[in-house]
């Protein structure tokens, strides 16, 4: 009898019996602890390391907190001199004024380059305005704020309305594009002085122009150096050249020395000018959003144990990638997946990405969405446009989306999630984790190259990446190690995904100009 009993309870499936173990377990274990025998010790440190834990983040978020505090209140205070308006011509031009403490030495309008906008300008805005000038940045159109669609005539037309309106003794300031918008005006009118920053090649008969201070970069690109070496000839007044020392296309304008140069050159004050505060203040302010962000995020979640998948070995990985972004290469040669976004040269990005990540997904992927991971990784997203985006990095680019760009971030998001959810099935699981990080940049830069060599083939709108691809690479391997602080909480690929797509559809839809 009791044999048959046992075989019976063999029988059983194997959920009741362990359901019939844990009832077990319970039953014998009292309800309290009995007279002379302490609480599990065990459980005891477990939940003291728990608590520990829990009070040193929270006197750490609390921490970042003040150190934010304190330093965007230091900020805020040198930065009382500018205000934002619209130059009301045509087309209408946003603009930041920067008003001088004291009497004003002249008027100086800058303008930024293709891609940029005034915000990325601010640190040489500031300083002018200390050494004493009436300092005016505007938006090009298709660029920052402005609501007109970029072409070069409409750009030249914006700056020549502006100079109507601020007078014909304004000096004027400007980088790469704007650098030659300007000196394609200098054509047709005088200016008393001019300073450039790698002024795009423009074909020029003679710069009317007093004098004229140029700014390269060591290691700008080639035809941007001779360009500027072989302007002198041209220009009716002075010509001053300046070769900067391990600097880039766009390192000049932000460069403190050189920015108290040119105050000094113009006249101006150059000990008024606080060059060194601000770029101390800002990376404080950044760094101390992101750390509470961090602690605020959590602690990480217990690893979930997951089946093996046979993903390929290492090489067989990059060689997938490799083969995506060629077959990308040839697909958008004759499909403009990504034309409708309407943006300069980097619709073609986003549509090769959005191929590539497609073709890898097609391969790979077999996660599904949860509702709570994707709810955190939104969250999260959030948190990092708002504090990072908002408050801080819109004291030096452009991070606010104006009319016509919200949705062209929700086009963006939908296009760039394949990719990186591919990369998050391939790439993330990657062990150890340094193998995987240089994984990332070198299928990055492959990835990058071959939109370049494709877009120099076949699509000639796509040339401005060379300019701002290091830059995308770079953002991209940032946005791998912010993602791998996302997974650490939530467990989930596909959320984290979504929180690298919206991160990036923000800051694209904000940077990139439309057309």
């Amino acid at each position: 009898m009791l044999r048959a009993i046992a075989l019976a309870l063999r029988a059983r499936p194997l959920h009741e019996r362990r359901l019939r173990s844990i009832f077990l377990d319970v039953a014998s274990t009292p309800p309290w602890p009995r007279r002379g025998i302490s609480l599990d010790t065990d459980f005891m440190s477990k939940a003291r390391h728990w608590c520990s834990i829990q009070t040193v983040r929270l006197y750490l978020a609390l921490a970042l907190s003040a150190i934010l505090a304190v330093t965007a209140l230091q900020y805020s205070r040198l930065t009382q001199s500018r205000q934002s308006g619209v130059f009301d011509v045509e087309p209408a031009t946003p603009y930041l004024h920067f008003s001088p403490a004291g009497p004003s030495h002249g008027r100086i309008l800058i303008v930024h380059g293709l891609g940029g906008n005034k915000e990325l300008l601010n640190p040489l805005g500031f300083a002018l305005a200390e050494g004493g000038f009436d300092v005016y940045s505007i938006d090009l159109p298709g660029h920052g704020a402005s609501h007109t669609p970029f072409t070069a005539e409409l750009a030249r037309e914006a700056i020549a309305h502006v100079l109507d309106r601020l007078g014909a003794e304004t000096v004027v300031i400007g980088h790469s594009l704007g650098g030659g918008l300007l000196l394609d005006l200098a054509n047709d009118r005088t200016f008393g002085s001019m300073v450039l920053f790698s002024p795009a090649p423009t074909p020029i008969v003679e710069v009317h122009a007093n004098r004229v201070l140029l700014y390269v970069g060591q290691f700008d690109l080639p035809h941007f150096r001779r360009f500027s070496a072989g302007l002198g000839d041209v220009v009716s007044g002075t010509f001053e050249f300046r070769d900067v020392a391990w600097t880039g296309h766009a390192g000049a304008p932000a460069n403190p020395g050189v920015i108290a140069e040119v105050i000094q050159w113009l006249g101006g004050d150059a000990h008024s000018a606080r060059t060194s505060r601000r770029p101390l203040l800002l990376p404080v302010m950044f760094l101390s959003s992101i750390g509470l962000g961090v602690a605020l995020l959590g602690r990480p979640a217990r690893p979930v144990i997951r089946a093996a998948t046979g993903g390929p070995p290492l090489h067989e990985t990059i060689l997938y990638y490799f083969a995506a972004a060629a077959v990308a290469a040839v697909i958008l040669k004759f499909i403009p997946v990504a034309a409708w976004l309407r943006l300069f040269g980097t619709d073609y990005l986003i549509g090769f990405i959005f191929v590539v990540g497609s073709l890898l997904c097609a391969i790979h992927f077999r996660e599904r969405l949860h509702s709570i991971p994707a709810v955190v990784a939104i969250g999260a997203a959030a948190y990092v446009i708002a504090v990072p985006g908002f408050f801080v990095a819109s004291e030096f680019t452009q991070t606010m989306l104006s009319v016509g760009r919200w949705w062209r971030f929700a086009g963006i998001a939908a296009l760039s999630l394949p990719f990186f959810a591919a990369d998050e099935i391939l790439l993330r699981p990657i062990r150890p984790q340094w193998k995987a990080a240089l994984t990332v940049v070198v299928t990055r830069a492959i990835i990058g190259a071959t939109a370049i060599a494709a877009g120099l083939l076949w699509n000639r709108d796509a040339v401005f990446l060379v300019l701002i691809m290091h830059m995308i690479v770079a953002f991209w391997t940032l946005l791998w190690f912010a993602g791998g602080l996302i997974h650490r909480r939530i467990q989930d690929p596909f959320a984290v995904a979504l929180f690298i797509s919206v991160v990036q559809a923000w800051l694209f839809a904000s940077l990139f100009v439309i057309v």
